[in-house]
């Protein structure tokens, strides 16, 4: 990406995380002294490279994620700061790397149940998990998660408050061995170094071979888990 590319796609980030909503293509403009289709080409190229998401049809940002633009069931609120609407129960555990391991609450339901889910994330750290056996369910493989990352943030990556939830879910939706159940923990350290960087000016999202890299110490090995 080149320079203006990467000063729009921090603008985005930056504006979100101080208003908790995502600018439109005009603030852009305005922001960089660029005619209104130059941005929305460049919101293209961002969603090309898997920085955010538009809404399909229109030039409107959908996700920067973590960040969603839309009501969700995920919560993210920070002890000093906003609240956010979060797209997946995935990117709730993101955020708290990305916003610099700031002292957080994650408010989810389990999918199956209904029941609340509460997370207390402080340093890196789970200080409070409720249910304490509550999982994060990923319903696809990692080399699928972007071939429609709106599926997959809307109907893949889901909190189950026990692992017994989540196959009995996958039972009831003919699903069965389809998708994995990691710990809240696992997934605190699986998004660590995707989203770390991510307010940085100059960030990249590390390449298939580092996620794979990471993965595997992480103990997550086999097809499944080959992005």
């Amino acid at each position: 990406m080149d320079d203006i590319t990467l000063d729009v796609r921090k603008f985005v980030y930056d504006t979100i995380v101080e208003t908790a909503h995502p600018p439109i293509a005009q603030h852009v403009a305005d922001r960089f002294g660029l005619p209104r289709a130059e941005v929305v080409r460049l919101f293209h190229v961002l969603q090309d490279e898997r920085q955010l998401t538009l809404i399909p049809g229109t030039d409107r940002i959908f996700m920067a994620h973590p960040f969603s633009a839309l009501i969700t069931p995920y919560r993210v609120r920070l002890r000093r700061g906003p609240e956010y609407f979060i797209n997946c129960a995935f990117d709730t555990l993101a955020a708290h790397p990305m916003l610099g391991d700031a002292s957080m609450t994650i408010s989810g339901f389990c999918h199956r149940t209904g029941k609340q889910i509460e997370i207390l994330l402080d340093g890196g750290r789970i200080e409070w998990l409720q249910p304490a056996t509550t999982v994060v369910y990923l319903g696809i493989p990692a080399r699928r998660w972007w071939e429609n990352i709106i599926d997959t943030c809307g109907n893949q990556f889901l909190f189950f408050a026990t692992e017994a939830d989540a196959e009995a879910w996958e039972k009831e939706t003919d699903r069965v061995g389809v998708g994995r159940s990691i710990s809240v923990e696992t997934c605190l350290r699986l998004v660590d170094p995707v989203y770390r960087d991510k307010l940085k000016s100059d960030y990249v999202r590390p390449t298939a071979e580092m996620l794979n890299r990471h993965l595997r110490s992480l103990g997550l090995v086999g097809g499944f888990w080959e992005y």
